[in-house]
């Protein structure tokens, strides 16, 4: 085998569908060999934030504060 190792701390997992289909699920964890990761609402996957309903929501959300954050620094200049 290659002997890579899954680290926990970074592993996300996420079940993605419509609020119908995700209500049908009860797993609240999924089991990869020895190790459980827990289902997540948002995963971030390299920067960009993914919900499981494929909206954004959370992402744009994050941009719009930290742009109005660099706005207010900007204004006591």
């Amino acid at each position: 085998m290659h002997r890579l190792k899954m680290n926990t701390d970074k592993t996300d997992f996420i079940w993605l569908g419509s609020k119908h289909q995700l209500a049908k699920i009860q797993s609240q964890s999924i089991a990869l060999d020895a190790v459980h990761a827990p289902v997540s609402s948002v995963v971030t996957c390299l920067g960009v934030q993914f919900d499981n309903h494929l909206t954004f929501t959370p992402h744009v959300q994050g941009l719009a504060r930290r742009c109005f954050y660099h706005l207010r620094q900007l204004r006591y200049l």
